[in-house]
């Protein structure tokens, strides 16, 4: 009588192994922390978009965020959304700039949150930060949740964006 392992016992052995590895590795994948980045570096771009559309045609521009997503107004006080660039995550079926995390157009970001102090952003013409009735605002916040979270966080006065 022999003692050991046969070869199918051993590749059986082996396939398991290699799918409980795959599966722990898919797991703690490092691609959710890619994802946040990529989230919050376009919502931070973004935002620094709409406050250069303010100084350059000196109406208030600015953004109306939902927990899935926004709208950029290039005049925020008539409504008016402001074009978007072509394709991408950013251009709606109208072509204009709303960004919906949800939306298929939008899958590399599938599963992105926002959060905010102010549920409207919006810029002077002079590029400072106020609401959507023209008050300035101190400071605002807007964090971005994917498998962790970042906070991008706007100045009021310079309306500087770091995160």
């Amino acid at each position: 009588m022999m003692k050991g392992f046969t070869l199918i016992e051993a590749v059986a052995v082996m396939l398991l192994l290699g799918i409980l590895a795959a599966v722990v590795i898919l797991r703690s994948s490092p691609f959710g922390g890619v994802k946040l980045e990529a989230a919050t570096r376009k919502v931070a771009s973004d935002v620094r978009y709409a406050r250069e559309l303010s100084l350059a045609t000196q109406k208030r521009a600015g953004l109306l965020l939902s927990s899935s997503g926004y709208s950029l107004y290039a005049d925020i006080t008539n409504s008016t959304l402001a074009e978007a660039p072509e394709g991408g995550c950013s251009s709606n079926e109208a072509g204009k700039f709303v960004v919906d995390f949800s939306a298929p157009r939008c899958r590399e970001f599938q599963g992105v949150s926002l959060s905010y102090s102010s549920a409207t952003l919006a810029f002077s013409a002079t590029g400072a930060l106020v609401d959507a009735s023209g008050t300035s605002i101190p400071q605002a916040s807007i964090t971005v949740s994917y498998q962790g979270s970042k906070t991008i966080v706007i100045n009021g006065t310079t309306g500087r964006v770091s995160y």
